[in-house]
């Protein structure tokens, strides 16, 4: 049984991408595939909202385009049995804000001490996205009796900008956010965070010492980073205070290559830094001490977590871990996607339309498509090209071409009006 792999990467632009979809997807070669900084919107076209064999999830900027945004696509047939697309989603199903609190932002404004307005903001930028999976579909190793759920969240934490106080203040406010999501999601989940913290920890994370020692205006978010862990992958030089209590996380990479240096997943694109590794780790996979637990019992090695510096196509390069679980491919197919599942999408349906009940009409030219085999299609199109007769030819340009699925299929869109019925008989090789 191989392990469910997870993968995160800031993918600085989903529209950027340098390869189809698809075969950025199945380069990466994991299950589930957590992205940030997509910096898509809600009418993204199906071309990256979609891909053969995968099922995904958005979370968008509300108010800026362009910006922010978090995504995560799951390689079939695995797929989440419910979806929090921001921090709202998240508290209102917690114990927490059922128990206080009417929504999330009410429970956010009270335990902050901040508006109204501040808590809906710090889901206006489509940083959070959280999938949840079943113990019916997900199977821990060794504890087959484990019930509770799996939580993955996938997270773009805001940039430091020591200049900007308006921004510094809504990262210390989106981190307290976050803090307060985990502590309701323990209690009844496992969980798994992903994403690109923009925080370097500890100086072996760092590619300039120096620069790291002085850096100030990091040492409090570096500290809310430190609280989070476990303390043995604590910076005993932060002096952290210890939260008692929470139940912490671990660093994987950390876990499996403590003492390993040059291990950057961040540089500057300006300076072309990635030829000469001179960057930063700004971007983890931190499993609750719960999955950690699980992972001590296993003594074969197959659980691994790496870098992979080899994938350009972003100023970040992917990460990835493996988690302590193997799918049931028997019960997972039980399942529907969730309804905000981008297969629901309008602009990712696939519509199709019977040739033989197409009814033509020359006031309302229509469309219609159907599927044939690549050499059925292609013959067709042949005839319809090589024909000396004008009105063929007239057919053919009005006939598009499109390919479909790994199964090169064709199908033809026709809109040719009072020509159809003779492109009909061209297709299916009737008569005139």
């Amino acid at each position: 049984m191989n392990p469910v792999r997870i993968c995160s990467w800031n993918i600085n632009g989903l529209r950027s991408i340098q390869h189809p979809l698809k075969t950025t997807l199945d380069s990466l070669k994991s299950d589930i595939i957590c992205i940030q900084e997509t910096k898509t919107t809600p009418d993204i076209s199906r071309e990256f909202a979609l891909a053969d064999n995968y099922n995904s999830y958005f979370s968008h900027s509300i108010h800026k385009t362009g910006y922010s945004g978090t995504a995560v696509f799951c390689r079939n047939p695995v797929k989440p049995t419910k979806t929090f697309h921001n921090l709202n989603d998240i508290l209102v199903e917690s114990i927490s804000c059922r128990n206080n609190s009417t929504d999330g932002w009410s429970f956010l404004k009270t335990k902050l001490n901040i508006t109204h307005t501040e808590a809906r903001n710090l889901d206006a930028e489509g940083r959070v996205l959280g999938l949840q999976f079943s113990t019916d579909i997900f199977t821990p190793f060794r504890i087959p009796d484990e019930k509770r759920p799996l939580i993955v969240l996938s997270i773009y934490f805001p940039r430091l900008n020591p200049e900007n106080v308006e921004r510094l203040n809504y990262k210390h406010l989106f981190q307290s956010a976050v803090q307060l999501c985990i502590e309701s999601l323990l209690v009844e989940n496992n969980v798994v965070i992903a994403g690109d913290f923009n925080i370097c920890h500890k100086m072996i994370d760092h590619c300039a010492p120096d620069e790291f020692i002085i850096d100030e205006s990091s040492k409090s978010f570096r500290q809310w980073f430190d609280r989070l862990l476990i303390e043995e992958q604590q910076d005993l030089s932060l002096n952290t205070q210890i939260s008692v209590g929470l139940r912490r996380f671990v660093d994987i990479f950390r876990l499996l290559h403590p003492h390993r240096e040059n291990a950057f997943t961040c540089w500057s694109s300006r300076t072309n830094a990635r030829q000469t590794n001179y960057g930063v780790r700004l971007d983890y996979i931190l499993f609750d001490m719960k999955l950690v637990e699980i992972i001590t019992t296993i003594s074969d090695n197959s659980i691994q977590a790496d870098l992979m510096s080899h994938i350009n196509g972003s100023d970040h390069c992917p990460i990835y871990a493996d988690l302590p679980y193997f799918y049931n491919s028997d019960l997972i197919f039980s399942y529907s996607f969730p309804p905000k599942c981008s297969h629901y999408w309008p602009q990712c349906q696939r519509k199709q339309m019977d040739l033989e009940s197409f009814v033509m009409s020359k006031s309302h030219s229509k469309v219609t498509k159907q599927a044939f085999t690549s050499h059925d299609t292609q013959a067709s199109v042949s005839r319809l090209r090589n024909s000396h007769s004008k009105e063929k030819r007239l057919a053919f340009r009005q006939t598009k071409i499109t390919f479909r699925g790994e199964n090169q299929i064709m199908s033809l869109i026709h809109s040719c009006d009072c020509y159809m019925p003779m492109t009909k008989n061209l297709i299916f090789g009737g008569s005139k």
